[in-house]
């Protein structure tokens, strides 16, 4: 059970638009009349880059509990355009990942375990992605669902609260992973990333919480 738990956590552990008012006619008085009803903002949408920084020089570290491999730290070590490349260490393993962002989607296109000094793959001409995970879908909003492999992921609230030793973090986009037999739940947080990370499988809970975190200018 605990190398079950050790391989499934490891697995696991990689990984604003308004409402435009119409053109007035040529000659319409745009002067406010009495009994004229204000214009309203349109609503919010929201942009799942804005829940997955990439820019270079950004970092976060993780307090785990319930497993060995819960802590970990994460930075991004390069970034070009739409694109960042990851480097995390969970104290096990360090890994490489290159994650493309858009307002639609966050989606992992490289994965690499085992990689110690890696290489700029941004700046490689010959660079192919090897994966296609997508982490953040749109639209941001609760019911949104996705499938992936063995996996599915569903938006459940964009408004979740989290208490993290890096401080409280409201309007939190939580997503919950269901697979045959875990659930993971992480929490997203506007222009910071991931704040915290609940993986349960049967009576297991292994979380990683935020501890600190800088973003790159």
């Amino acid at each position: 059970m605990r190398q079950l738990l050790r391989l499934a956590v490891l697995l696991i552990f990689l990984f604003a638009a308004g409402c435009a008012q119409p053109a007035t006619p040529p000659g319409d008085n745009q002067t406010p009349q009495p009994g004229d009803t204000p214009s309203q903002p349109g609503p919010v949408v929201l942009q799942a880059q804005a829940y997955f920084p990439i820019k270079a020089g950004s970092s976060w570290t993780y307090q785990g509990e319930g497993n060995e491999f819960a802590s970990f730290t994460r930075e991004v070590i390069f970034s070009r355009d739409n694109r960042g490349q990851f480097k995390e260490n969970n104290g096990g393993t360090v890994s490489s990942a290159v994650f493309e962002v858009s307002p639609d989607a966050v989606t992992r296109i490289y994965f690499e375990g085992e990689v110690y000094e890696p290489d700029n793959l941004l700046e490689d001409p010959a660079f192919t992605g090897n994966d296609n995970t997508v982490i953040i879908k749109a639209p941001l909003e609760p019911g949104t669902t996705w499938n992936g492999g063995n996996f599915e992921k569903k938006i459940v609230s964009i408004d979740a609260s989290v208490d993290t030793p890096a401080g409280k973090f409201d309007k939190c986009l939580q997503i919950e992973t269901r697979t045959a037999d875990s659930v993971v739940t992480e929490y997203y947080r506007e222009n910071i990333g991931l704040v915290k990370r609940e993986f349960r499988s049967g009576d297991a809970l292994v979380t990683s919480t935020l501890s600190q975190y800088k973003i790159g200018p």
